[in-house]
């Protein structure tokens, strides 16, 4: 009878646990991203899901931030809690918060960079909990700096200058890895770099295999610690999705995107993945399962 009880308490876990193994492998595949051409009458981006294996199919979410002459979108991401933020080359009020349901912004904020630089990508650090800015002046060779940035507030904190060089100085995509290691793109060198974040030494990889050019954005999915590269290839005219190595900097090309939304020159400015539960948070909603097959024994 005992080991009948036990074989039913398995049983109930599995049955609870399961499926949201399952649901969690189904959304890993989903992408967030901003896209800023092609524009709508408006002139606000627009925010899309897609999925990862099929980029050229956008599903619309909602039309975001505004572009236009003094105002661009440079970065998007979730935090741990599955809020999504978004960033502008604006000096300050450069952090919002957008509904990821509707593309709809709230909330501008943003102070303490330094004069002349911008921030050019957003991505979350989940090993130490903060979001962090890449920022960049725009001028070749010059090294972009890093920040991190109160969500609450949008009150940058200087981390510093990257160290190492020759920079980019046109640094535009940011990757934060699951053990912390900065990855960042320039689209003057057209190669990512590894920055260590005790340190901020950084050094180059390997050339990624295409000519990119204008906004574009990089992230890692959690789940399978895939870097991802919304990039816009120059030669092609074309935004397209690639992996990345993190060993060598080359890249495989996955697909274009947004082929449904236009048949070229379609920019995603940055894209993000929303968080998963922790294997822990497995655990406890297992153990909540194998409580109730308890109490109804």
């Amino acid at each position: 009878m005992l080991h009948l009880q036990r074989w039913k308490l398995a049983a109930a876990v599995a049955m609870v646990v399961t499926p949201l193994v399952a649901q969690q492998a189904a959304e890993a595949t989903v992408g967030w991203a901003l896209v800023t051409n092609p524009l709508p009458a408006s002139g606000n981006s627009r925010l899309y899901t897609f999925d990862t294996a099929t980029p050229g199919t956008f599903n619309l979410k909602g039309e975001s931030l505004a572009v236009s002459g003094s105002q661009f979108p440079s970065g998007l991401d979730f935090d741990s809690s599955g809020n999504l933020y978004a960033t502008t080359n604006l000096a300050t009020n450069f952090l919002t918060t957008i509904n990821p349901n509707t593309g709809a912004f709230s909330n501008p904020r943003g102070s303490g960079l330094n004069a002349g630089f911008t921030i050019s990508d957003l991505s979350w650090d989940r090993l130490n909990n903060r979001m962090i800015g890449l920022a960049t002046n725009g001028v070749a060779g010059t090294a972009p700096q890093l920040y991190n940035i109160n969500l609450a507030t949008g009150a940058a904190s200087f981390l510093g200058n990257l160290v190492g060089g020759p920079f980019d100085g046109v640094d535009v995509s940011l990757g934060v890895r699951n053990d912390g290691m900065i990855f960042i793109h320039g689209v003057a060198t057209d190669r990512w770099y590894t920055v260590n974040p005790g340190t901020l030494v950084t050094t180059p990889l390997g050339p990624e295999g295409f000519d990119s050019n204008f906004g574009q954005g990089g992230t890692f999915d959690d789940t399978t610690n895939t870097l991802y590269h919304a990039a816009f290839n120059n030669t092609t005219f074309n935004g397209q999705l690639w992996s990345v190595s993190q060993v060598t900097g080359l890249g495989t090309l996955i697909g274009q995107m947004g082929t449904n939304v236009a048949a070229s020159a379609v920019q995603v400015t940055d894209m993000a993945f929303a968080p998963v539960p922790e294997p822990a948070s497995l655990s406890i909603i297992g153990l909540s399962g194998l409580m109730l097959v308890r109490r109804r024994k």
